[in-house]
């Protein structure tokens, strides 16, 4: 149940290279096939807002990137080096974005605001891509704080990741979300605490096609 831990030691630079190349081809093939198909959510849902963004914003940033004012990185291509954090703590503060994230070893995504990171945008997927980096290749994880905070998002990942813990901890605050996860990464412990977190939520092994729901997947870890 992902719960698989890939550890590599590359004697070789040129096998480290080649490895992180195969990884980030994994990334690319997953990314086109969702904009092939036009990725929908499996479940109908409501939009809680109609925002619609022309040209995205490119935001470029290492190690720790905050959007702290309303609306300060919405519509945005965010690209986060050496990443340690991105939080997101304000109302729509990053809406509408995509991510592409390099992180290090204790890396967090933080979406505290209302509507913080969300996708309100019917037709297009968004998504938060999190490539790990570090040596150990262990973060914190993912947090969705804020009502409404993560829905209909996207995150994507590839091994080697060992996530801390992924939390859903306000109402509707992973709805209609997306995780797209390696079977062979590490998930510590998956959470929907807040009135209907969960709803239309689902996590999807890439390699082997498992699915499930959030609420049976956090039902694994209780």
């Amino acid at each position: 149940a992902l719960v698989g831990l890939m550890c590599r030691n590359f004697p070789d630079p040129s096998q480290e290279l080649a490895f992180v190349s195969q990884q980030n081809m994994q990334l690319f093939l997953v990314w086109m096939w969702m904009q092939i198909m036009h990725f929908t959510p499996r479940y109908s849902f409501v939009s809680s807002s109609s925002q619609i963004c022309g040209k995205l914003d490119a935001f470029t940033a290492s190690g720790v990137m905050k959007c702290d004012d309303v609306e300060e990185c919405d519509c945005a291509s965010i690209t986060l080096n050496d990443g340690i954090l991105l939080n997101c703590d304000n109302e729509r503060s990053c809406q509408n974005s995509d991510a592409f994230i390099y992180a290090l070893d204790d890396f967090q995504v933080e979406c505290a605001g209302l509507q913080s990171c969300q996708n309100s945008i019917l037709t297009k997927s968004k998504t938060f891509t999190i490539s790990c980096v570090g040596e150990e290749g262990k973060i914190k994880g993912i947090k969705c704080g804020g009502k409404y905070s993560c829905e209909r998002l996207t995150f994507l990942t590839s091994a080697p990741c060992q996530f801390e813990k992924i939390e859903c901890d306000d109402a509707y605050s992973c709805k209609n979300t997306a995780f797209y996860i390696s079977s062979m990464a590490s998930i510590g412990e998956f959470k929907c605490n807040g009135s209907n977190a969960c709803d239309g939520c689902y996590v999807l092994a890439l390699d082997d096609g498992k699915f499930f729901t959030c609420e049976e997947f956090a039902a694994l870890f209780n």
